[in-house]
Order: C-alpha cells, then structure tokens, then sequence
C-alpha cells in the first residue's frame, strides 16, 4: 500500500535506538573468538584461581573444564547444619562428617555463553546416580537460563552444584530424629 519495505525491523533489534559503546555488536554467536573467547578466557582464569586444585582445564580447544565438587557436611540428628566450612567442633557434640563429592565437567562449545555448555557430573562418595541426575538436571535448567541472556555461568552452576551435595543425605546414611 506505497509503503517501502526499506523500514522492516532486523533481526528483532528494536532499530536504530542501540548504542553499541564504539563498536558493532556482532549477532554471529556461534565463535568462540571475539568477545565471548576473551569472556571466557576470563572466566576460565577465575575459577582456577578460586577453585585452585579442585579445578582442572581438560581441554583448550574445545574449552573444557573439570571441577570437583566435594562436600563435607556436618550432620546432627535433624540434618545439616555446616556446610563448607572448617568451623572446629566436637566429636561428642553429636555431629558427624559426611562427605560427599562429584566430578562436574563442562564443555564450553562454539556461541558459548549463548548456548549452554555440555555438562557432566561424574558421581564418587557419597552420591547416588538418581541424586547426580537431579544435580544434572537442575544444572541443565541454570544454564539454559543463563544462555537466553548471554551470562557467563561456570562459578553459577558450581555455586548451585555445591548447595545441592549440601542438602543431600550421602549414601548409606539416613536422617535419625
């Protein structure tokens, strides 16, 4: 109806009103090259230096990363009070170590962080196969989350990995009230 079609929308961007801070943001996601290498690069670097022995680069090319997640919880009769922490206690005080500890794998792939890393979790002491799953599962939900928005989410996934270990009863051992 005379109207030029010059003036379609691209790509969902919401026109020309973007600033993009010197220089063109690029819509490609699928490289690790650019500004998503360099983010993860960094974020590599990071959890090495947080997680220190506990945390393995695998891979370079594609980058892969081994995280042991290890839990020593602190068990009373009504379930866990510390996690983590090396407060000092006493034996006879009632509480009892109980560890528990999973490999977490994750391979970062071409468009990483806007498509989710592979992920594995490789259950040791402690974890049974149907708890190492749900783990699975629940790290699976946090990245998907994560890649709609393009976040960095390797310390996120480990943060949520170690909650859960924390808030599960190890094999052979049961809540006693």
């Amino acid at each position: 109806m005379g109207h030029s079609t010059k003036k379609k929308k691209r790509g969902g961007g919401g026109g020309g009103g973007r600033r993009s801070k010197g220089r063109t943001p690029s819509k490609d996601h699928n490289s690790l090259s650019g500004d998503g290498g360099e983010l993860l690069a960094e974020e590599l670097t990071a959890l090495c230096a947080i997680f220190q022995e506990d945390c393995k680069v695998v891979s370079e090319s594609p980058p892969q990363i081994a995280i042991n997640l290890s839990d020593v919880c602190r068990f009373f009769s009504y379930g866990v009070l510390d996690e983590w922490n090396n407060r000092p206690y006493s034996k006879d005080s009632g509480y009892e170590d109980l560890d528990v500890s999973a490999l977490l794998s994750v391979r970062c792939l071409p468009g990483y962080p806007y498509k989710c890393p592979k992920l594995q979790i490789t259950p040791e002491k402690g974890l049974s196969k149907a708890d190492a799953d749900n783990l699975l599962s629940l790290l699976h939900d946090q990245a998907n989350s994560n890649s709609r928005e393009g976040r960095v989410m390797i310390y996120n996934l480990v943060e949520a990995a170690q909650e859960f270990l924390s808030e599960i009863v190890p094999l052979g051992h049961t809540h006693e009230s």
